[in-house]
C-alpha cells in the first residue's frame, strides 16, 4: 500500500510542481474503506460514495497541511470523486443523496491538520475541493478545512459562485463542458477553474 501511495503522490506532484519527498507521503490521506482506489479517464482521484453517505479517508498529524491562500494543500487534498456520470451528477437531488451527515471528529481531525484553533471554527467550512455538486467526493483527499474568504459572511466563500457557474454550463442542455473536464479543473486549481474552462465570470 505504500507504494502505491508514493506513485500516487509522484503523480500529483508531478502536475502541481510540488516536492517530491517521499516522507511526504505520509501527509496523504488513506483511500475510502470498501472502495477501489483508481483514476478517472481525466486523471483525478477516484473515491466511490459510500451508501449510505459518510465521510471516508483520514488527515495526517496536527499542522501536517499547509493551506496555500484559498486553496488546500495539494499533498493532503489533491481532490478526488466519487461520481463520473453527467446524468447523474445533472440529475435533481445529486449533492443532497450524496451529503453525509456531519461528523465532528472528522471535521476536527481536519481543522487540526490544517493548523486551524477551535477558536476559528465558526468561520471555517468542510470544503470540498471537487464540488460535491460536480461529483466531488466524500473523503478527506477532496476535503479541506477552509476559511472563509468573506468578511462576516461565515462559512460562505468565493468558491461557491465558481462552483454555481461551472455547475450551470456542465449541464445546460447542449453544454460543451465536460463533466471531467471541470472535475480536473477543480483538482488542479479551483481559483482558475472558469477561465480553464472557458468560462465567464
Amino acid at each position: 500500500m505504500r507504494g502505491l501511495l508514493l506513485g500516487l503522490a509522484l503523480i500529483l506532484c508531478a502536475a502541481c510542481g510540488s516536492a517530491t519527498d517521499p516522507s511526504a507521503v505520509a501527509l496523504l490521506p488513506a483511500p475510502a474503506a470498501g472502495g477501489p482506489l483508481g483514476f478517472t479517464p481525466a486523471g483525478v482521484l477516484l473515491v466511490p460514495y459510500t451508501d449510505p453517505p459518510r465521510f471516508t479517508g483520514r488527515y495526517g498529524p496536527p499542522g501536517s497541511c499547509q493551506a496555500r491562500g484559498p486553496r488546500p494543500d495539494p499533498i493532503c487534498t489533491p481532490g478526488s470523486v466519487g461520481a463520473t456520470d453527467p446524468t447523474e451528477v445533472c440529475a435533481h437531488g445529486f449533492a443532497t443523496a450524496h451529503r453525509p451527515p456531519p461528523d465532528i471528529q472528522f471535521r476536527v481531525s481536519g481543522m487540526r491538520a490544517y493548523g486551524i484553533p477551535g477558536s476559528a471554527s465558526t468561520a471555517v467550512q468542510a470544503d470540498q475541493l471537487v464540488p460535491g455538486v460536480l461529483g466531488g467526493s466524500n473523503d478527506a483527499t477532496n476535503i479541506w478545512l477552509a476559511r472563509s474568504d468573506i468578511p462576516g459572511g461565515g462559512i460562505r466563500n468565493t468558491k461557491d459562485r465558481v462552483e454555481a457557474r461551472v455547475l450551470a454550463a456542465v449541464c445546460k442542455p447542449r453544454s460543451t463542458v465536460p463533466l471531467g473536464a471541470a472535475q480536473a479543473a477543480f483538482a488542479r486549481d479551483w481559483t482558475t477553474a472558469s477561465a480553464t474552462l472557458g468560462i465567464r465570470p
